[in-house]
This record gives structure tokens, C-alpha cells and sequence, in this order.
């Protein structure tokens, strides 16, 4: 709908041009008619001119003045949007921080495991008490125990809250998000 309101604007503008370039032309026809049949009557054929050219002039500056409050406008409404997403981007990079802090060693260990796949699809993965307990999957996933990480589904549950990862249907597989697995990626998780 926006796009159609703009491009109404523009051909308003050239229909405007194209007027003043009639009154232009008209304007000097008019000024032979009036020295072709009263001679004695007929203003000096530079004002013809003149009067032609101030009306073109003055319809360019005021089209460039309305593109540019148009350009000045849109600049503004850009801005506007921009502004909450920099602050969203800021609440996930806090929010982040505070994970890190949290789970050190359970992320250094998922941000490894992203490495370390070769493919780099693999995004999913599962959480069992220990190595002990068998899984079989289709499709491969990351394995993290519960033995390895106290409290590992508490931690996978406030990285559900935060909306890092998404759990899938099936009790204990989630889904890394990318916006989680690019702030893994950006943050240095050297565990000592």
C-alpha cells in the first residue's frame, strides 16, 4: 500500500513538470499571438520567458524540498524502529552474560561440540543422567549427562526461559537457537 502512495507522489510530481512546461510553451504562444495581431500591445517576449522559468524553478525547489522532508521523514521512522531492537539486542547480550557466568563449563562444552562437528548442522541435542544410559537416535545430536554437570536440567530450563534453546517434543531433546549459537561463538568460554 506504501508502495502504491509512493508512486503516486512521483507521477503528482511529473504531472506538475509537465504543467509547468505547458504554461512554458503556452506562454510564448501566447506572446507571438499578441504580437502577431496587437502590435502595440505586446510586453517584451522576455518576460514571457521569465515568467515561465520562475514557475519551473520554483515547483523544482519546492519537489526537492518535499523529497528531502520525505528523505528526513523515513530517516527518522528508521531510527525509531532501530531503537527498541538495540535495546532487545542489549537485554540478550545481559541475559547472555549472566548464562555464562551461570554455566561456564556446560557452555565452553556445547560451544566444543559446535567446533568439533564437522558437518556444523548438527543443532540439537539430549541430556541423560549419565553415560551409562543408552540412546539411539536417526539423527545425531550432542549428548550432555547429568552426572557431568550438577544441576543440568535446571540449567537447560533457564536457557529454555531465556529462549536459547527450544525443547522438542520428546522429553530431554532440545534445539540450540542460532542467535544462541553465534553468542557462543563471539564469547571466549576458556574454563579454568
Amino acid at each position: 500500500m506504501r508502495i502504491i502512495q509512493i508512486l503516486k507522489g512521483y507521477s503528482v510530481r511529473l504531472l506538475k513538470l509537465w504543467i509547468i512546461w505547458f504554461w512554458f510553451f503556452a506562454l510564448d504562444a501566447l506572446g507571438l499571438v499578441v504580437d502577431t495581431f496587437i502590435p502595440d500591445f505586446s510586453p517584451p517576449r522576455w518576460l514571457y520567458w521569465a515568467v515561465a522559468v520562475l514557475g519551473f524553478l520554483t515547483a523544482n525547489v519546492r519537489m526537492f524540498a518535499e523529497s528531502e522532508s520525505e528523505k528526513y521523514l523515513l530517516r527518522e521512522r528508521i531510527a525509531q524502529l532501530e531503537e527498541p531492537y538495540a535495546d532487545l539486542f542489549a537485554r540478550v547480550r545481559s541475559k547472555f552474560q549472566e548464562i555464562v557466568r551461570i554455566m561456564p563449563k556446560l557452555l565452553a562444552e556445547m560451544k566444543e561440540d559446535l567446533a568439533n562437528d564437522e558437518t556444523q548442522l548438527v543443532r540439537e541435542f539430549i541430556t541423560l543422567s549419565n553415560k551409562h544410559v543408552a540412546f539411539n537416535s536417526l539423527k545425531p545430536r550432542f549428548v550432555y549427562y547429568e552426572d557431568a554437570h550438577p544441576f543440568l536440567r535446571s540449567k537447560i530450563d533457564r536457557l529454555e526461559d531465556c529462549g536459547f534453546v527450544v525443547r522438542i517434543g520428546i522429553e530431554g531433546i532440545y534445539r540450540m537457537t542460532d542467535e544462541f549459537i553465534k553468542l557462543l561463538n563471539e564469547t571466549d568460554l576458556t574454563v579454568q
